[in-house]
């Protein structure tokens, strides 16, 4: 969904699965395995539903499913997790190269960053915008898999650098901050203004807790200085605003008065929920020319 896949698979180099030098045929492969970790994240209701949804769309692929989590890693390894990234994001994917060839896998799919995105319908009023419904949250995290599993079996394009997402109609999922619109954008981010007595440590804590904001919740791997590194907050009457005066022997001092943006992952179009697959209850699947290149990276990965 919102990814940032960090992905480079190039196509020379693949070794092949034909005979081995000398024509002795190699053995016949295991099937490419891919392990779900701590899929008890997704909540107990839904699991039957995103498990049956993953099942389908990957039984055309010589592929095998575990999501016991108990397998070794060997192929692609999926967390699902209860964290929440700082940026706003549902998924995201990985692999690592070693002289241009592919090893294994890993993605993280964002459970708790879908429950708590709320769309703002006013200053102070929100709603869940992913209840967990099988249509809304069971088919976010199912479509959010299937999307970023595509990307691990050589569907290499995506993320935010190419476009890939944008133009590639059968594996594209907007994020919230992502939204194409020929309006005016409006700030991704929570505006707070600080008080009297506030410290932005106590301003954190208290946005990761839900208690800072009703409608809000930041992620708990915030930290001052990613708050203050925010490039909203250089801004003009942002507490790292670089023309502002200093406090004496403290440089992250904040004024009562000031405005901090936090990581915020709340949506603020209703149009978002047209461009998002989870939420509308469209099917997640790969076109023809997707499902071959699949194929051909699961049949050709190394051994």
């Amino acid at each position: 969904m919102d990814d940032l896949e960090e992905i480079h698979i190039p196509e020379r180099d693949r070794r092949s699965d034909g005979p081995a030098p000398g024509g002795t045929p190699r053995p016949a492969s295991l099937k490419y395995l891919i392990v779900y970790k701590d899929f008890d994240t997704v909540p107990k209701s839904l699991q039957t539903f995103v498990k049956e949804k993953i099942t389908t769309e990957f039984s055309p692929f010589d592929v095998e499913l575990d999501f016991t989590g108990n397998r070794a890693a060997k192929d692609l390894t999926i967390s699902f997790t209860s964290e929440m990234p700082v940026l706003p994001i549902y998924g995201e994917s990985e692999r690592a190269e070693y002289d241009g060839t592919p090893l294994r896998g890993e993605e993280t799919i964002y459970v708790r960053a879908m429950q708590v995105t709320r769309m703002e319908t006013a200053a102070g009023s929100c709603y869940d915008v992913f209840p967990e419904t099988a249509d809304k949250l069971g088919a976010l995290i199912a479509y959010t898999a299937i999307h970023e599993t595509g990307h691990m079996l050589g569907l290499n394009h995506g993320g935010y650098d190419d476009g890939g997402h944008s133009a590639d109609t059968a594996n594209w999922m907007w994020d919230p901050g992502s939204l194409p619109s020929t309006g005016p954008r409006r700030p991704f981010y929570f505006l707070y203004t600080v008080k009297d007595g506030d410290t932005l440590s106590d301003i954190i804590s208290r946005y990761n807790r839900e208690a800072l904001d009703r409608c809000h919740v930041g992620p708990p791997g915030l930290t001052v200085s990613s708050v203050w590194s925010h490039p909203a907050n250089k801004n003009s009457g942002f507490i790292a605003d670089p023309k502002r005066p200093l406090h004496p022997g403290d440089s992250n001092y904040i004024y009562t008065g000031e405005k901090v943006a936090l990581f915020n992952y709340n949506v603020k179009s209703t149009g978002f929920l047209a461009y998002v697959a989870g939420y509308t209850g469209l099917p997640k699947r790969f076109f023809k020319e997707q499902k071959e290149t699949m194929k051909t990276f699961i049949a050709k990965r190394p051994k």
